[in-house]
Parts: structure tokens; C-alpha cells; sequence
């Protein structure tokens, strides 16, 4: 990926770095400073292979965010030797009636946080277009359709009929060429050209962004629909079916 994908490392924002602002990110400066304190606390010494996968996961993690799950993995064995030295020995009784009870109140509050429904479905209309879809669902285009990076997913699941032009598989749009020319559209470099290469009849886009905005002001475009979030553009002139 480092070495191949040099679009995808640089734009899709699961592969960028931490940022140390974040809650995740306060949350890793708090596990490191956590974790030296207990080292300076009560020293231990480090097998070669803790050492290795420690600085793997810190340099995986703090370098693409995508992977601190495997940061957390690598590196949570050696911090919990160290914070094992500091719990009382192994000759404490065990209290199973009191691990059942801290498992029982985790497994409630999770089951109290599962989304209704209406929750399921509303969620998220703020940054998707779940107000265009009475709209695209009956919408059975006769041309290609240029969406939005973010919604090809989205427009998989609850329109399948319209094929979208990019989703989150972005190693298989950028190795033939799809995402380089999204990329170029969106950012108005050569965007009607783009739009002609690959004969885009409709154009599905957030409703404030600078490629809505150009098409709107262009020449051959005209505005199908359009709410607060999100709004569907066709060429004007094209045939209906």
C-alpha cells in the first residue's frame, strides 16, 4: 500500500496520521505516558521480541490511525506486565460473584446503547443523502452517475440500480485510474473533461460542495433535486427513458 497506493495513503483519512488533538489521540498520549510511568515505577526488563512488536504497534499506529487496533494489540501484553506488578499477588482470593456482576452491568449498558430502527435510519442524515432517496430509488438512470466518495457505500446498500462511480474500495478504483480522475473532478481541475470521458449523466454530491456549485453555474446541467445535504444534477437535454 505505502509503495503502490500513493493516492489513497495521502487522501483517504483513515491512512492519515494520528492526530494528537482527537479524543484517540489524547487517549494514545495517555496510554504512553501511562505506560512509562510504570516502567519508571518499578523497572522491568524487556524480552527482544516485546521490544519489536512495541515499537511496531507505536510506529504503526501513530503513523496510519487505521491501525491502532493493531497497535493496541501488539503493544497491550507488554503494558499489562507492567501494570500487573503493580496488583496484589496471586494468593488474593478470587471473587467471581464480582467478575459476573462487573460482566453483567458491561453486556447491559452495551445492550442499552443497540440503536432502535428509526435510529438505524435516520442516523446519519446530516452527511448522507437519506432525503434524496424517495428520489433515487426511483431513479433507474439510462447514463453513468458521478456520486460522492463517501456515499458510494451508502448508494450500494439502499439504491443498488444506480452504479456508482466510487465507493471505499479505493485500492481498486486507484489502480485503474478512477480515483486519480475523481480526485482531478472534484477539485475543478478539468472537471466537464472527466465528466465527458466517461459520459456522466448524473452527478450525486453533497449539497455545498465546489463541484455542485461549477455545475450549477454551467451551461448543460440542471439541478433534478435538492435538499439541505445533498442534490442530484443531470445533463440537461439528455433523453429520458
Amino acid at each position: 500500500m505505502a509503495f503502490h497506493q500513493k493516492l489513497n495513503i495521502s487522501n483517504v483519512e483513515e491512512w492519515r496520521a494520528l492526530d494528537f488533538h482527537s479524543p484517540r489521540g489524547k487517549l494514545v498520549i495517555g496510554m504512553m505516558a501511562t505506560a512509562i510511568l510504570l516502567q519508571l515505577v518499578r523497572s522491568r526488563k524487556w524480552t527482544l521480541h516485546e521490544l519489536c512488536f512495541f515499537l511496531i504497534g507505536l510506529y504503526s499506529g501513530l503513523t496510519y490511525s487505521r491501525f491502532l487496533f493493531l497497535a493496541a494489540i501488539l503493544i497491550c501484553p507488554p503494558f499489562s506486565r507492567n501494570a500487573a506488578a503493580l496488583l496484589p499477588g496471586r494468593d488474593t482470593p478470587e471473587r467471581p460473584w464480582l467478575a459476573a456482576g462487573i460482566l453483567v452491568c458491561a453486556v447491559s449498558a452495551m445492550a442499552l446503547q443497540v440503536p432502535t430502527g428509526d435510529q438505524l435510519t435516520n442516523a446519519g442524515c446530516d452527511k448522507y443523502p437519506c432525503g434524496a432517496m424517495s428520489y433515487l430509488g426511483q431513479l433507474h438512470p439510462n447514463g453513468n452517475v458521478l456520486n460522492d466518495y463517501l456515499w458510494g457505500g451508502y448508494l450500494v446498500w439502499n439504491a443498488p440500480q444506480i452504479p456508482v462511480f466510487i465507493d471505499s474500495r479505493v485500492d481498486v478504483f486507484e489502480h485503474h485510474g478512477v480515483f486519480a480522475d475523481y480526485l482531478h473532478a472534484v477539485r475543478l481541475d478539468g472537471t466537464l473533461r472527466i465528466l465527458d470521458k466517461y459520459k456522466v449523466r448524473y452527478v450525486v454530491f453533497q449539497r455545498d460542495s465546489p463541484l455542485t456549485y461549477f455545475l450549477e453555474h454551467t451551461p448543460g446541467w440542471r439541478v433534478d433535486y435538492q435538499d439541505k445535504t445533498s442534490v442530484v444534477l443531470e445533463r440537461a437535454g439528455a433523453v429520458r427513458q
